[in-house]
């Protein structure tokens, strides 16, 4: 799978390089890739209402509108960064830890 999305990547450089491809079909993904991420956020945040979780989805939709609608690639590289300012302030929510590595002690930890 990894080296079909490096294909996949390669051939649309290599078609913009060239001119055979329009940069409005990039905008367009990726607009389309940032909108079904705001998507699975708001599924998130309906599942743990946490308030960081609606604001990441917001930004991202916002974005994605955005750099659809005026064809400009910048809205998408700000909506990126400020999810990641949100992160870096503390609004993601906290992960929860897997069944069965709670604060028990494993066999290598045993030392009597």
């Amino acid at each position: 799978m990894r080296w079909i999305a490096i294909a996949l990547f390669l051939a649309a450089t290599a078609s913009i390089m060239t001119g055979r491809v329009a940069a409005s079909w990039l905008i367009y993904f990726f607009g389309a890739l940032f909108a079904a991420m705001a998507a699975a956020l708001v599924f998130a945040y309906v599942r743990s209402r946490h308030a960081g979780l609606l604001i990441f989805a917001m930004t991202y939709f916002i974005s994605a509108l955005a750099a659809v609608t005026m064809f400009e690639w910048w809205p998408l590289i700000m909506g990126f960064g400020m999810v990641w300012v949100f992160r870096m302030l503390g609004l993601e929510p906290p992960s929860e830890p897997l069944p069965g590595a709670g604060s028990q002690a494993t066999d290598g930890d045993n030392k009597s």
